[in-house]
C-alpha cells in the first residue's frame, strides 16, 4: 500500500513562511522517523540525509510547499497551510494512495482516502518523515534570513516569539518577514512607524 504523510512546520511562528512536506512512501518506513521536535538537531539531520538516500533509491518521493508571509497576512495561516498541503499532495500524483495528515484539519478536494491523525508525527513514520524534512528546510531558510537580520536571532528561535525575539521587536520594530496579522505582533506594529530593513545583502 502506498502511503503519503503530510506535516507542516512554522504554523505558530511570528516570522517566516509556513513549510509543508508531503512524503510518498512506496514501502514501509522504519519507526526511527518521528516528530522532528523530539529529535536532537544531529539526529534530525542524520534522518534528513537518510530520506535523501531513500529518494535516490526510489523508495520514496516528496514535495515541499511554502506559504509566504504575504499570503499568511492576506489569507490567514490555516487557509494557507491547507492550500500548501493540497498542492504538495497533488504534486506527488498518487490518487490511490492513503494520505495521512498530521493534526485535525485537512484540505478540501483530496481523495477519499485522506485521513487526519492527531499527533501523527509521533506515531506514523511517514508523517514523522514529512515533519523532519519540512523542519530541516525551514530551519535552513530561517538561518539564511538571520544573516540579513542578525539581531532577531532567527537561526536560533526560527521566528517564534521567544523573549529575545520579543525584546528585539520592541526595540527595533518588525521586518517584512513578520506576520503582522498575528495578534501578539499588533502592539509592536502600532508602536513602530517603520519596518526594519535588512542590514546585509546576500550574494
Amino acid at each position: 500500500m502506498i502511503l503519503v504523510g503530510v506535516d507542516e512546520v512554522g504554523y505558530g511562528s511570528w516570522a517566516g513562511p509556513v513549510v509543508v512536506c508531503a512524503v510518498k512512501s512506496l514501502k514501509p518506513l522504519p519507526d526511527i522517523f518521528r516528530d522532528s521536535k523530539s529529535l536532537s538537531p544531529k539526529k534530525r539531520f542524520f534522518l534528513f540525509q537518510e530520506m535523501i538516500q531513500l529518494w535516490r533509491e526510489g523508495s520514496l518521493d516528496l514535495c515541499l510547499s511554502f506559504g509566504s508571509v504575504n499570503s499568511i497576512v492576506e489569507k490567514g495561516i490555516l487557509p494557507v497551510t491547507l492550500g500548501c498541503m493540497k498542492n504538495a499532495v497533488e504534486f506527488l500524483d498518487a490518487p490511490e494512495a492513503t494520505v495521512l495528515i498530521d493534526g485535525r484539519n485537512k484540505p478540501q478536494g483530496l481523495s477519499p482516502f485522506t485521513k487526519t491523525v492527531i499527533r501523527g508525527d509521533e506515531t506514523v513514520p511517514v508523517i514523522g518523515a514529512a515533519s523532519i524534512f519540512a523542519k530541516e528546510y525551514r530551519d535552513a531558510f530561517m538561518a539564511s534570513l538571520a544573516l540579513q537580520y542578525p539581531n532577531y536571532a532567527w537561526h536560533k528561535n526560527k521566528g517564534y516569539g521567544t523573549k529575545k525575539h520579543r525584546d528585539v521587536i520592541n526595540r527595533q520594530g518588525i521586518t517584512p518577514h513578520h506576520r503582522v496579522n498575528y495578534k501578539p505582533l499588533q502592539k509592536y506594529r502600532l508602536h513602530h512607524d517603520c519596518v526594519v530593513k535588512s542590514t546585509r545583502r546576500l550574494g
